[in-house]
């Protein structure tokens, strides 16, 4: 009857198996003084009709079967993290109105899970929610200003249609691969400092001739990650974009009509660009000469430009699948950085000058097409195992372009 602590649980990743714990046919029973529940596969479709859960700090029950955890209203004052992730079954989450100090509530991936009750509005506390792949979730409460919730994930939620009513405060919000159809006009997302939208699969969210103008009228100069992708209206960025002068990570990804970048930008914290799929974009972005990784596989990019050797920072370039890259001028001794290089399944690359290329600098290069592809640049293929990795060595992958000199 004194037990504090409950600890059952199975290896990492040994969830995706079903767990079958063997209990007492009679089984109605959990100590009521428990601070810490933590029963990974838990086997009851309910918890024991006796328990009393108000002693706890923490209730973690992932990917257990249960429908439901208790009826009514408990005293859940001590109550700081609630984690029921990929409890398939779950149907509800009970009435919270008395978790005045819960923290974090973790629902992520309960699929029968339909609605959040109207009772988390009350929890001022509350710091993070993630409900990823709350498949069924179609509602969440109205007039829900939690003022310290920092993080809310409803990726993958995708019956949910409309923007969530969240409090201007929070700093990382994912609604990628919803369906919300529009944005909330008035929301000041001040203090945001990553958003993710990616995959959203409302037509209604982009078809505005300027579809980002909504969403830049939200955000603050706070940001540091970006993520977009597939928006089929994108053509170009508005100037506003210049605005997001902290921005660390921008990832604009199969946005197939992307044709141009705003000239004389210069994000001076830039560190990481990806524009993979924009399959229109035919010029080389110069939007930060501080990136250390630029991604630009499946664009329209013809060639790599000597300005390159400016971005002193740059570790990788991707440019894998680049079907109309014809020339590249890489500066070695400039880059000094510089770790990988992919140019891979590039069928029009004709030409390649590494200038200045120091002596001490080994360079790996993988023409082989049957041994290297973009996807094993970092095992040791059999065009690698020659050479013996150093610090400076440089990793260039050319697999599959056909039409490259071998002496270039």
């Amino acid at each position: 009857r004194n037990l504090r602590f409950l600890n059952i649980y199975t290896k990492k990743g040994h969830l995706k198996k079903e767990v079958r714990w063997l209990l007492h046919e009679g089984f109605n029973y959990l100590p009521p003084k428990l601070r810490l529940l933590r029963w990974d596969g838990y086997p009851m479709r309910r918890m024991p009709s006796n328990f009393r859960p108000e002693n706890l700090v923490k209730l973690r029950m992932e990917g257990s079967k249960l429908e439901e955890l208790w009826k009514g209203v408990h005293s859940l004052t001590g109550l700081k993290n609630m984690d029921l992730m990929e409890s398939t079954n779950l149907k509800e989450i009970p009435n919270l109105s008395m978790a005045k100090n819960l923290e974090t509530l973790n629902t992520a991936y309960c699929s029968s899970l339909v609605e959040l009750p109207s009772s988390i509005q009350h929890l001022s506390k509350l710091k993070e929610i993630d409900m990823s792949f709350c498949e069924n979730l179609e509602i969440l409460p109205t007039g829900m200003d939690l003022q310290s919730l920092e993080q809310l994930s409803l990726k993958g939620c995708s019956k949910l249609k409309s923007f969530p009513d969240i409090s201007g405060n929070i700093s990382v919000l994912n609604l990628s691969e919803t369906v919300i159809e529009e944005l909330l006009p008035n929301l000041r997302l001040q203090n945001l400092v990553e958003l993710q939208l990616c995959g959203m699969k409302s037509d209604k969210l982009w078809e505005n001739v300027q579809p980002l103008a909504p969403l830049m009228a939200m955000l603050s100069p706070s940001l540091m990650r970006l993520f977009l992708s597939d928006i089929p209206t994108l053509v170009e960025l508005p100037l506003s974009f210049q605005n997001l002068n902290n921005l660390e990570w921008l990832s604009i990804t199969q946005c197939i009509n992307l044709e141009t970048l705003p000239n004389g930008i210069n994000f001076k914290s830039l560190d990481l660009l990806d524009l993979t799929g924009c399959s229109r974009l035919t010029s080389f972005p110069e939007i930060s000469t501080n990136i250390s990784e630029l991604h630009l596989n499946e664009t329209g990019i013809e060639e790599v430009p000597r300005c390159i050797e400016k971005f002193t920072n740059l570790s990788v370039l991707s440019m894998w699948e680049c079907k109309n890259l014809k020339h590249v001028s890489l500066n070695i001794s400039k880059l000094k950085h510089l770790e990988k290089v992919d140019f891979s399944d590039c069928g029009a690359l004709t030409e390649v000058n590494l200038h200045d290329t120091p002596s001490a600098v080994a360079m790996a290069i993988a023409t082989d097409t049957t041994s290297v592809t973009r996807t094993n640049l970092d095992e040791a293929s059999p065009s690698f195992q020659e050479y013996k990795y150093t610090p400076n060595m440089i990793m260039l992958n050319f697999a599959n372009c056909f039409n490259l000199n071998q002496e270039a």
